[in-house]
């Protein structure tokens, strides 16, 4: 008799087997307080990284905010049987933030110059992988409140926006949120971008089409235009959509 198929095996093929995995690290308990007001009961286990770190939850508060979880351990799935999900290609601090924002709804990250596109990024990435509206709206804010706080801030890196390009469809929102932010930051000049070959094609080539669209943005001599001011209304950015529903529909891509 062959065992039951995982909604990971659903989805994708998977060389991975659940009796590959490590011992936990970690183990965390979220929505303590939903469980002395007796909305929550059920604690389910769910594997993290390739290290399979794991995190005890209720269910009840996962399945509520993720299609993707009440699928897995609502559904016929092994799964549902064994009460557990593992998620090895998901990154275990970004899980981290997820777990904060499910019981307090607010996001908690440590801010990082460098790579400070790559968090916001992998955090939209793991709320659409599970289904949740309102998390990647969250994202959306905390992006348009980042780049507002923090007008020089510095372009995205390679391996951030080229995160974003392989785990985004092309005609998604964050990728002319993350391209709109390159073409508003006040570099002096293209040429003191660096690396500027390690970026996507499709991201230079959005930017350019961009630059050659609106040219009084940038002066005669090729400088961008610091007294432009910045336009980041995160609600621009939002999915129409609650999180019940199957399929989501973005707001009209906002013009630059």
């Amino acid at each position: 008799m062959s065992s039951k198929r995982s909604l990971a095996d659903s989805v994708t093929e998977s060389t991975e087997s659940p009796s590959q995995h490590q011992p936990a690290k970690r183990t965390r308990l979220s929505g303590e307080q939903d469980l002395l007001d007796g909305l929550y009961k059920t604690i389910v286990t769910v594997y993290v990284g390739p290290h399979s770190d794991a995190f005890q939850i209720y269910k009840e508060l996962l399945c509520h905010n993720s299609p993707f979880f009440k699928a897995a351990l609502e559904g016929s799935f092994k799964e549902g049987d064994e009460q557990t999900v593992s998620l090895p290609e998901d990154d275990v601090k970004t899980f981290k933030i997820y777990l904060t924002w499910l019981n307090t709804t607010q996001l908690r990250y440590n801010f990082d110059d460098v790579e400070w596109w790559l968090c916001f990024a992998q955090l939209w990435v793991f709320a659409d992988k599970i289904g949740s509206t309102s998390l990647k709206n969250k994202t959306i804010d905390a992006i348009c409140a980042t780049i507002k706080q923090n007008r020089d801030l510095a372009w995205a890196s390679p391996h951030a926006v080229c995160y974003t390009f392989d785990n985004t469809s092309s005609d998604c929102l964050l990728r002319h949120l993350v391209v709109l932010h390159a073409y508003h930051n006040p570099v002096r000049n293209m040429s003191s971008v660096s690396n500027l070959e390690h970026y996507p094609v499709a991201f230079l080539s959005r930017l350019t089409s961009i630059l050659f669209r609106n040219p009084q943005k940038w002066d005669s001599e090729g400088k961008f235009n610091n007294s432009v001011k910045l336009n980041f209304e995160a609600t621009r950015y939002h999915i129409e959509c609650s999180d019940t529903c199957c399929s989501e529909t973005s707001n009209k891509k906002p013009e630059v």
